[in-house]
């Protein structure tokens, strides 16, 4: 198990690395040039951008302030955009880290032993374009339904009004068609962005669950053959050596648990890493989606049915539960994944090992399940990330939704 097949966790990820890296969250450009100008005036401009276009729903939030349905309305689409700013803000905060943390993930402690191994990170690989795909699908026809059914309610000679102040009179044209450009293209940017931390967070989550697998694989094939599993020539002549002394001298099965230990400590280590970086981004995101879906549903109960307006509402509606959905189905792999890691380890064909090694075996299986009993991924160290969360979460929006419907 010490040589590696040519793949590593870095490629699975590199796609979101890279959509990150343009916003620099991340820096891959050379040393001599991240400190000029041009390379950062893309990120300040961005900046500078949605911070004013936060506070102008900030300012229209409260000249609404005494006109209930009207400043639910505003409130809804600047909770989303301004929660998407403070995840922005916890992401840059921790540039270095991340940097650090994909790194990581380059080296041959994390990539694939054999054959099969590699054809897991491969299909994990696939299922994260296509999830990547589909949010990305549903975020722009969102953002695009926005800016439609306020033009289309303008043609048709209806009064419309745009809910973000201006210091102007936007009523004339085309000042009003500017400033919807102005508003879509803003909120196209910051969901896009939006959509990129979210992909990036998922896809650390979901790689934590991929290498939990990989241990257990690693543990439960300790004494097994690599012939037909594209392992290494030596961990061939290992076996082969195993099989011909009859377990005088277990020292490839005692090697092959001590990686099998780091691996377990390199995943716990990449956990701690993740939840730290994350830490703002996940809670801003666990704790505001409760408000924002109720908001959106209140707004829904009072639009038309089957228009324009109702089908922006609704998309955006299921945006809000397939973004913490994702972060709750991936948080619950990692749970069930390492809960497994104790009878992979029992599952192995340990009969086949020396009385001392055995011993050692149970030493880690012990260590394991006392001290790591499951890996569960924190909202603030308080919270857990499972689909029981993500419930509570969906119960706590309809509490408010009750209780705003009854006021």
């Amino acid at each position: 198990m010490d040589a590696h097949i040519e793949y590593s966790m870095f490629q699975a990820i590199r796609p979101h690395y890279e959509r990150i890296a343009k916003y620099s969250f991340i820096d891959m450009s050379s040393p001599c040039d991240k400190h000029t100008l041009l390379y950062n005036l893309p990120s300040v401009l961005v900046w500078i951008l949605l911070i004013i276009y936060n506070v102008q729903h900030l300012i229209k939030v409260i000249q609404y302030r005494h006109d209930t349905d009207a400043m639910i309305k505003t409130v809804c689409i600047f909770l989303t955009t301004f929660i998407a700013l403070i995840k922005q803000l916890g992401m840059s905060m921790h540039m270095k880290r991340v940097q650090k943390l994909y790194d990581s993930t380059k080296g041959t402690l994390l990539s694939p032993k054999n054959s099969r191994q590699k054809k897991i990170l491969e299909v994990n690989e696939k299922k994260m374009a296509k999830l990547q795909n589909l949010y990305f699908t549903l975020v722009m026809v969102a953002c695009t339904l926005q800016s439609v059914y306020p033009l289309m309610y303008r043609a048709r000679g209806q009064e419309v009004e745009l809910i973000i102040y201006f210091p102007i009179d936007i009523r004339q044209s085309p000042i009003f068609e500017f400033a919807v450009v102005y508003c879509n293209g803003m909120l196209t940017i910051q969901a896009y962005i939006d959509l990129m931390i979210d992909c990036t967070v998922v896809t650390l989550y979901a790689q934590i669950s991929v290498q939990l697998t990989l241990l257990r694989d690693n543990l439960l094939n300790m004494v097994d053959s690599y012939e037909d599993e594209g392992g290494s020539t030596q961990d061939k002549a290992d076996t082969c050596a195993l099989e011909h002394e009859n377990m005088g001298n277990d020292a490839t099965i005692r090697r092959r648990l001590i990686q099998c230990i780091q691996h377990h400590q390199k995943i716990v280590w990449f956990i701690k890493e993740v939840e730290s970086v994350t830490a703002i981004t996940v809670a801003a995101q666990f704790f505001g989606t409760a408000w924002i879906i109720c908001m959106i549903v209140y707004r829904m109960v009072s639009v038309i049915f089957f228009t324009t307006e109702f089908l922006s509402m609704f998309i955006y509606f299921t945006c809000m539960l397939w973004q913490l959905y994702m972060y709750s189905y991936y948080g619950t792999q990692v749970k069930v994944e390492s809960e497994f890691v104790c009878q992979s380890a029992y599952c192995s064909k340990w009969l086949a090992m020396s009385p001392g090694t055995r011993r050692q075996l149970l030493t880690v299986m012990t260590v394991v399940s006392v001290s790591a009993k499951p890996i569960t991924l924190l909202v603030a160290k308080i919270v857990p990330i499972t689909l029981q969360t993500y419930i509570s979460v969906l119960r706590a929006s309809y509490t408010l939704f009750t209780v705003l419907n009854e006021k």
